[in-house]
């Protein structure tokens, strides 16, 4: 028995104690209302395109979560239910939003260098135009984290652009109930609940790209086209192939080459435009 001297002294102990505990069980309930959420998140996002059927990119849920809207319905009281259905009228408009900032991202990475040669060209040439740099096949990305080389609507897709933290599992996904220990979720609890939830994957980022239209410029024009002007497609119709005169001068079978293929090994250093020359089927 606890006399009230002793009280007087362990009480203020006692009470800290259990407030404490009571704030940890509190900071748990609110992440497993926010992993609910996440939950529903992508369920409404699989009915979108269920009901859409989008033939474009359509970014992934993660790519959603920061933006105010999502955050006010994330926000909701802890008990509040909120069904896939909440989701059905913002979606649409944050999904374009994030479609064109991810490829406001990429044309900022391009414009200047292709500004920079299709002006020279256009003082030249009126005839040369100046389309959507996006849609032309000298666009090209090379992904510093795999030196994969992409197209502009290929990189929005790239999961390698969805950087992970590595440290996201050091907390555990259930309730602590073991010895009666309830762990501390450190730092903002929806910021833990999406690092758990997508286990430490990040928003798409254009960060780890690096653009090689020159490149691609120099190879679109041994093919006989304009890269200032050609489209992805027109250069995958294009019948024209390059073989590489250095596996000719040392009498070994031609090595032919696609565009694509062309530009890759050119990026990588596999080859130099300079040993490169156009042929036909």
């Amino acid at each position: 028995m606890i006399v009230r001297s002793e009280w007087r002294s362990l009480g203020p102990v006692v009470v800290a104690w259990i407030e404490d505990r009571k704030q940890r069980r509190l900071r748990w309930a609110q992440r497993r209302a926010y992993i609910r959420r996440l939950r529903t998140l992508d369920d409404a996002m699989q009915d979108f395109l269920t009901r859409r059927s989008p033939t474009s990119f359509v970014p992934l849920p993660r790519d959603l979560i920061d933006y105010p809207d999502i955050k006010l319905v994330m926000n909701l009281g802890i008990d509040a239910w909120i069904p896939a259905s909440a989701y059905a009228d913002i979606l649409p408009c944050l999904i374009d939003r994030r479609v064109a900032e991810s490829e406001s991202s990429l044309r900022a990475l391009s414009t200047a260098a292709l500004q920079e040669d299709i002006s020279s060209d256009a003082r030249r040439s009126p005839r040369h135009a100046n389309p959507e740099c996006l849609n032309l096949a000298r666009t090209l990305f090379q992904c510093r984290k795999c030196s994969r080389v992409l197209h502009s609507r290929e990189a929005l897709e790239h999961s390698c652009l969805y950087e992970a933290t590595s440290d996201w599992n050091r907390t555990a996904d259930d309730f602590p109930t073991i010895n009666g220990k309830i762990p501390c979720i450190k730092g903002d609890i929806f910021e833990n609940a999406v690092a758990l939830y997508h286990r430490g994957r990040k928003a798409w980022s254009a960060s780890a790209l690096d653009y090689q239209g020159i490149v691609a410029a120099s190879v679109i024009t041994m093919c006989g086209k304009n890269p200032h002007a050609a489209g992805i497609e027109e250069l995958n119709r294009c019948a024209t192939r390059l073989m590489c005169l250095r596996c000719s001068k040392s009498n070994r079978r031609a090595l032919i080459l696609d565009w694509r293929a062309a530009v890759s090994d050119t990026i990588t250093g596999l080859l130099v435009d300079s040993e490169l020359t156009s042929t036909t089927d």
